[in-house]
């Protein structure tokens, strides 16, 4: 079937799933699968995402319509408008594997005030000469699909996989897609050509790779990396050009890091992220001067409490009998490996410095098993000593010297999983009270209210209601009890971040968390700690705090190792960022770095 294009706008078939009222995520397949290519990521990206798959002229079951004048991946690219405009998408994030990729790309070049963000899978800004494609075309129009399904699976898949039932089902689609509309798709490709364009894409990207690819391979990846301005890249290793089919945990996980939301609910200390554009991100949280050049992270997966723990694994290159390591653990709420956009630049700056480091996914966040919210102090303590555990096998890391960096939230448990063990050469706490969760955030809050510059009445009834709150979660009260509790008092405005995004699951993960109490930890210590802050951080009590660890430093009976130093970064946020959160403060990697490698 062919369509005038001048006179009618092809809209795709497609299936959507996921909260309705999400933020949208719209899926594009490869050449030859239909939109089921997508089956091993969809449920996990539908947990928070409306996601559309939409299907290929002639695959899939869809009609395999096609424009008389040929077809295009711009004639593609505006089906996908048509189909999001008949949706009532106005913006939305788009992933696409291969021929899905460069209707993405086209997108992102042409109309990106529609889009929010780009993950680019397996795919190129070229597909190399069009004699093949047409070829290609020609065959298909005179043997069927079938003629190119016998070979796909050795483009598709490592040897290994190929013989996989998931990989056999795709194939047999491919046998399945109409020949004429598989012809016009070859065509389209052959003339694909945006390697002159890539400079012109501002939205974040990702860009996807299967490390053992033969048909878009690594060197097409990192073109598209290269042009994109402040694109990353992941290299999945053991997948070749379905990655996502092959690899699907690695790949769910960085797409989920990717389109991780910017900002999550405050659950005790708040982990929001600066308004800093993704793009921008390098070079605003540099220190001084230009950042080191990347390390090249990949995806690693481990066993934890909950189950499974992803993350990202970054390891110099060094001559010698190995290096040391570091362990990333991030903040509250569902904090991924990257903590939002904060742990990218320190991560970057200690593997420049010689240091492997490994950062993780929290529990249900990314490609990570369980669910945060249903864990204990205890539970997340034991995913960071699980990943410690990890990082010590990794073949190049010394297993004596890796140690435990935990921000915000974080700091609270690497404290406890460092507690009492002879076996770490350091710890490192990053803008972590020394008092318990409940007392920090009736810190927050009476920092909130004063900036507010509200009267002493309303303060001292905001923090008597907060206290009241808190006593009730300690007495087991349910979530129905302490709603109608803050309800009864009007909802004093200054206490919405706190509330936000309140239920039941998050109502009893804070009542088990509230009072944890880090000074019994760091008693117990037998390894150095550092201890750093912001000065001006409006979240946590930083003179309370270092008092408190001061004290505890001194204790009778303290381990003779367990040094204490605790560096305050003046001016600086909870992130101990200065400049409006733009910058890390003058120092900070610096003096970070000095530190590990020779604490006292």
């Amino acid at each position: 079937m062919t369509i005038d294009s001048a006179r009618k706008r092809w809209l795709p078939r497609h299936r959507a799933e996921g909260p309705r009222e999400a933020p949208a995520l719209v899926l594009g397949p490869s050449l030859g699968t239909p939109s089921r290519v997508w089956e091993p990521q969809a449920a996990g990206l539908a947990r928070d995402r409306r996601v559309v798959r939409w299907e290929l002229p002639g695959h899939g079951g869809a009609a395999p319509e096609t424009p008389a004048d040929g077809v295009s991946v711009a004639w593609l690219g505006e089906g996908v408008l048509a189909l999001a405009d008949a949706l009532g998408l106005e913006r939305f994030a788009y992933a696409g594997i291969s021929l899905g990729g460069a209707v993405g790309t086209w997108l992102a070049v042409h109309h990106p005030e529609r889009l929010d963000s780009l993950a680019l899978l397996c795919t190129s800004a070229h597909f190399g000469p069009p004699e093949g494609w047409h070829e290609r075309a020609a065959l298909v129009r005179a043997e069927g699909t079938g003629a190119v399904a016998d070979s796909a699976a050795g483009r598709w898949f490592t040897p290994d996989f190929a013989v996989d039932e998931a990989a056999r089902a795709l194939v047999a689609d491919t046998r399945a897609a109409d020949p004429a509309a598989y012809a016009r798709l070859c065509e389209a490709l052959a003339a694909f050509d945006l390697r002159a364009e890539l400079s012109r894409v501002t939205v974040p990207t990702l860009v996807v790779a299967g490390r053992e690819d033969p048909a878009t391979p690594v060197a097409h990846a990192r073109e598209l990396a290269d042009g994109i301005p402040g694109a990353g890249l992941t290299e999945v290793p053991g997948a070749a050009h379905l990655a996502n089919v092959e690899r699907p945990g690695h790949v769910l996980a960085a797409l989920r890091g990717h389109l991780a939301p910017t900002e999550a609910p405050h659950t005790g200390v708040s982990d929001a992220p600066a308004a800093v554009p993704p793009e921008h991100a390098r070079a605003d949280f540099c220190e001084t001067g230009p950042m080191p050049s990347d390390p090249e992270p990949y995806e690693v997966s481990f066993p934890g409490g909950a189950g499974v723990l992803t993350g990202s694994l970054a390891v110099p290159e060094r001559d010698g009998p190995g290096v040391p390591g570091v362990v990333m653990v991030g903040g509250s709420g569902p904090s991924d490996r990257h903590n939002d956009a904060y742990f990218p630049p320190i991560r970057r700056h200690l593997v420049d410095a010689g240091f492997a480091v490994l950062s993780y996914d929290k529990r249900g966040v990314g490609g990570s098993s369980g669910d945060w919210r249903e864990a204990s102090m205890d539970d997340l303590a034991a995913d960071a000593a699980a990943a410690l555990g990890f990082l010590r096998t990794r073949p190049g890391v010394r297993a004596d010297a890796v140690g435990l960096f935990g921000h915000s939230e974080g700091g609270w448990l690497v404290l406890r999983a460092a507690a009492a063990r002879d076996d770490l050469p350091w710890v490192v706490t990053n803008s972590c009270p020394g008092t318990t969760p409940a007392l920090q955030e009736r810190h927050a809050l009476a920092t909130v209210l004063r900036d507010a510059a509200a009267s002493e009445q309303v303060v001292d009834e905001t923090l008597a209601l907060y206290d009241r709150v808190c006593e009730a979660a300690r007495r087991g009260a349910g979530f129905a009890e302490a709603a109608r509790l803050v309800e009864s008092a009007g909802m004093p405005p200054a206490l919405d971040g706190h509330w936000a995004g309140m239920d039941e699951r998050m109502w009893r993960f804070l009542g088990r968390k509230q009072d944890h109490d880090p000074l019994p930890d760091t008693l117990r210590l037998r390894c150095p700690h550092l201890a750093l802050f912001g000065g001006a951080d409006p979240l946590v009590p930083v003179a309370e705090s270092v008092q408190l660890f001061t004290t505890t430093a001194c204790a009778p009976g303290r381990h003779p190792a367990a040094t204490l130093t605790a560096r305050v970064f003046p001016g600086a946020d909870h992130r101990v960022r200065t400049d409006s959160g733009t910058r890390l403060a003058p120092g900070y990697l610096t003096f970070l770095t000095r530190w590990l490698t020779g604490p006292s």
